[in-house]
């Protein structure tokens, strides 16, 4: 039971963070890229 439920979270948690990854990973870059422009 306890390794079944935490397929199921995991499952979950990742396929949150393929929605989100992208996202997060276009922040970063424009982060990056303003950083290294004020540089």
């Amino acid at each position: 039971m306890g390794g079944r439920w935490l397929g199921v979270v995991g499952g979950a948690e990742v396929a949150g963070l393929s929605r989100l990854g992208p996202k997060v990973l276009e922040n970063r870059i424009d982060r990056r890229l303003a950083i290294s422009a004020l540089n």
